[in-house]
């Protein structure tokens, strides 16, 4: 709220920033970044983001309802059957996306 400028260790070392990266290794580790999300739950991801989003503008019990409801939808796909399984099976997910 100052507008006080962090060095990236700083930065990381208050849990404003998960890592920093050298400015050499930025594409790279910015691919390796993308390659894992796109492996993931991205239905799952993509409710993530929008449920934090929205969370700016809705009170503590409209969000827990759109919660429950994000959860009902992804109770259903492909995805959640999948890591269900994996889990069960005690091996590494293989998510499609659906």
């Amino acid at each position: 709220m100052s507008g006080r400028a962090f060095s990236a260790r700083e930065a990381a070392d208050i849990g404003l920033i998960t890592r920093a990266v050298a400015e050499d290794a930025l594409e790279s580790e910015g691919a390796a970044l993308a390659r894992e999300l796109a492996q993931g739950a991205t239905r799952a991801l993509g409710a993530t983001k929008t449920l934090l989003q929205r969370g700016l503008e809705l009170d503590f019990d409209q969000f827990l309802e759109l919660e429950a409801h994000a959860q009902s939808l992804l109770w259903h796909t492909a995805d959640h059957r999948e890591g269900v399984a994996a889990f069960r099976e005690r091996r590494a997910p293989r998510f499609i996306g659906r």
